[in-house]
């Protein structure tokens, strides 16, 4: 029998619980294509990346050895998932903290 736990607090998460899914890649924009993009060999640089993921498959593929993307997946509690859903970023957290200037 599989047991979950919340990826933010760690409590035990019965039969409700949420997924919050990730992805993160970068942005492309079709407008700003250059000479030199059309000049490059990309079936190449594909098949490349192709032969290189599958001999790791847990590696995301790269783009000129940068990571091009990656997947997230949580488990949540309800408490949790209602803090996501508030604030999917985690910005209020970072400004709770008032440091004085010393």
């Amino acid at each position: 029998m599989l047991h979950f736990s919340c990826d933010f607090c760690g409590k035990h998460l019965d039969d409700k619980r949420f997924v919050a899914k990730l992805s993160v890649f970068p942005a492309f924009d079709p407008e700003k294509i250059t000479e030199e993009d059309l000049d490059k060999d990309n079936l190449q640089a594909v098949a490349n990346d192709i032969n290189h993921h599958s001999e790791d498959a847990n590696k995301p593929l790269s783009v000129e050895g940068q990571i091009s993307s990656k997947d997230f997946r949580f488990d949540l509690c309800s408490s949790c998932f209602q803090k996501v859903l508030n604030d999917p970023l985690g910005q209020e957290r970072l400004h709770r903290f008032d440091y004085s200037e010393n």
